[in-house]
C-alpha cells in the first residue's frame, strides 16, 4: 500500500514539473524534441527485431508440425458397435420347452 501511495506522489510531482512552460513550450516538449530521433531509432530496431522473431517462430512451428507423425484414429472392427452379430439360439428339447412355457405362463 505504501508503494502505491509513493508511486502516485512521485508521478504527480513529475507531471507538474514536466508541465512547467518555458518560452511557450513545456519542459516535456523540449525533452521530446531532443529524444525524438533516438526513440524513433529504438522503436524501429524493436519493430524489426520483433518481425524477425515472429518470422523465425513461424518457420520453426511449421517445421515442427511437418516433421511430426500424424495420429490416425482407427476403430477395431471386433470392438466396433457398427457390426451386429446374430445371436444363435440354442436348440431346446421338448421337455425344456414345456418347462419354459410353464414358467412363462405362471
Amino acid at each position: 500500500m505504501f508503494f502505491f501511495i509513493k508511486f502516485c506522489l512521485y508521478f504527480t510531482m513529475s507531471f507538474f514539473i514536466l508541465s512547467v512552460p518555458l518560452n511557450n513550450q513545456t519542459i516535456f516538449g523540449y525533452l521530446h524534441n531532443i529524444s525524438k530521433p533516438y526513440t524513433s531509432k529504438v522503436f524501429n530496431v524493436v519493430f524489426d527485431t520483433s518481425k524477425e522473431v515472429a518470422k523465425d517462430t513461424s518457420s520453426w512451428t511449421k517445421k515442427l508440425f511437418t516433421n511430426s507423425k500424424p495420429r490416425i484414429d482407427q476403430i477395431s472392427t471386433k470392438q466396433s458397435s457398427t457390426v451386429k452379430e446374430e445371436i444363435l439360439h440354442e436348440s431346446y428339447t421338448a421337455e425344456e420347452k414345456e418347462l419354459l412355457l410353464k414358467i412363462l405362463k405362471d
